[in-house]
């Protein structure tokens, strides 16, 4: 999907920036057993 996405966004001609996180799904959420402060801050 993120292939696509960006595939999408360059033929659109739109200036981004992508990063891809190594991390299971719920980091992001602070009450979540497995969350990532840091990463969740920079996401």
């Amino acid at each position: 999907m993120a292939a696509k996405l960006e595939g999408a966004l360059t033929g659109a001609g739109v200036t981004f920036r992508t990063e891809t996180y190594p991390a299971e799904h719920g980091w992001m959420m602070p009450d979540f057993p497995l969350h990532d402060f840091e990463g969740a801050e920079r996401g």
